[in-house]
């Protein structure tokens, strides 16, 4: 874990995983299968899933990370860690 003008950081990750579909009312057709492809800091991994934020805060707010998702890990295709090197704007 990194940290980021000040705060903890953990890894930045990329994911590809299957995604679950559903169609409303009656319907003669199928909705496929898509494979999703997410971007996100890695928030936890477990045994069973993968959760992601699309937001980190920086640790200056009360919650740090926004938009979490987990992501069961039978549905994950691949994943694989990034390093992100933030740069302030002058």
């Amino acid at each position: 874990m990194d940290t980021w003008w000040g705060a903890k950081v953990k890894p930045m990750v990329y994911v590809e995983w299957l995604d679950s579909c559903s169609t409303d009312g009656w319907r003669n057709h199928y909705a496929p299968v898509s494979t999703i492809r997410s971007v996100g800091w890695l928030v936890e991994e477990a045994d069973d899933h993968l959760k992601i934020s699309a937001h980190f805060d920086g640790g200056e707010g009360c919650a740090p990370h926004c938009d979490v998702m987990t992501i069961p890990k039978q549905a994950i295709l691949s994943y694989s860690e990034f390093e992100f090197v933030p740069t302030r704007g002058k």
